[in-house]
């Protein structure tokens, strides 16, 4: 279902103005600023509409208003100060416009007027969580983000490792953008896989399937809360990318069966990490990240330190991931192929 997220990344910000006389000067800060009176959020909940003409032709973005609080606590000369769409400009405007009294602003004792900036995000997107559905008088849904969903990556890594341009395509010269829309849900997990902007088969296909072995993301917050949230992303197919397809000697960061360790990784630790003396009697402690290499053979290589915490712990950890026994290798299109791999050790002192 249809559901519009208010993204308020930032509240109150003091801004330019201009001095006229100095009754009617206006301060772009004061001893004391201007305090809203109540729940900002909540307000914007409560009052703020997407306008229909914006949702049907799915636009979206932030509009900037600048007004001024003045010695009664009245806000008055509203303006945009950055323009998105017509009707989302107006919505933002009307609904500062209306704002009740706020607490004036000070210096010392005496109240004087005070120039504020809001920037109000109008975003569309779509959930099936109506535990975090808000509606307004005409039975709208609404839902109040306060982080949206973030791939754990980068795109672009991801798709150079994964995407692999069909061959029919590739020989009809097709090229193009992909639109799907899929959930992620409250664990990160991604699902409900659609094509909600068709190109060719072969291509509408690998774009599912790409979006299918997709790694968990960084769930949505409302309120401090993981939730579900569906998102929209575009995947374009060029036909200059393909230099970057399939290859056995590259190193991964994203396949499509990862590297796994033979055995029990925990019990391989206990059995041969030890713990430095010079750290043991300076009670130094802390994770080591290590970066290494899983080649076609399953052989660990490469190993490096990504993240420093003792000089002894670092080379500890480098000596104990080097001994490691063969792993199964990663593999990519029925291939084996190297693929770098992360692991934090922790030296923890009891």
């Amino acid at each position: 279902m249809k559901t519009l997220i208010l993204l308020f990344p930032f509240l109150c910000i003091a801004t330019l103005s201009f001095a006229q006389t100095d009754t009617e000067k206006v301060y772009t800060y004061a001893d004391k600023m201007p305090e809203f009176k109540g729940n900002l959020v909540e307000y914007f909940e409560n009052t703020l509409v997407y306008p229909e003409d914006a949702k049907t032709k799915h636009i979206d973005g932030k509009v900037v208003v600048r007004f001024v609080v003045n010695e009664n606590g009245k806000v008055s000369n509203a303006t945009i100060a950055r323009s998105v769409y017509p009707s989302l400009d107006s919505e933002a405007l009307r609904t500062i416009s209306q704002m009740p009294f706020w607490k004036p602003g000070a210096n010392g004792s005496n109240k004087v007027r005070v120039s504020q900036t809001l920037p109000i995000t109008f975003k569309l997107f779509e959930t099936n969580d109506s535990n975090y559905a808000l509606s307004d008088s005409n039975s709208k849904e609404w839902l109040l983000v306060d982080k949206l969903p973030q791939f754990k990556g980068t795109f672009k890594r991801y798709f150079d490792d994964m995407l692999f341009y069909p061959s029919d395509a590739k020989n009809a010269g097709i090229e193009g953008t992909v639109k799907v829309k899929f959930t992620i849900s409250d664990s990160g997990q991604v699902s409900n896989i659609q094509i909600l902007q068709t190109l060719y088969p072969s291509l509408d296909s690998e774009a599912i399937r790409l979006m299918s072995m997709m790694p968990k993301w960084r769930p949505a917050l409302s309120k401090g809360k993981q939730i579900q949230l569906t998102q929209i992303l575009p995947i374009t197919f060029k036909l200059s990318d393909t230099a970057i397809a399939y290859d056995t000697n590259r190193i991964y960061f994203y396949v499509e069966k990862y590297p796994v360790f033979e055995g029990s990784y925990m019990e391989f630790l206990k059995q041969n990490l030890r713990y430095p003396v010079d750290a043991r009697d300076n009670d130094k402690q802390g994770k080591v990240l290590l970066q290494f290499v899983i080649n076609k053979q399953g052989k660990v290589e490469d190993v490096t330190v990504a993240e420093s915490a003792y000089l002894s712990l670092d080379a500890e950890a480098l000596r104990c991931i080097r001994k490691m026994p063969d792993w199964k290798p990663g593999m990519q299109k029925e291939k084996p192929v190297k693929v770098r791999q992360t692991i934090p050790i922790f030296f923890k002192l009891q």
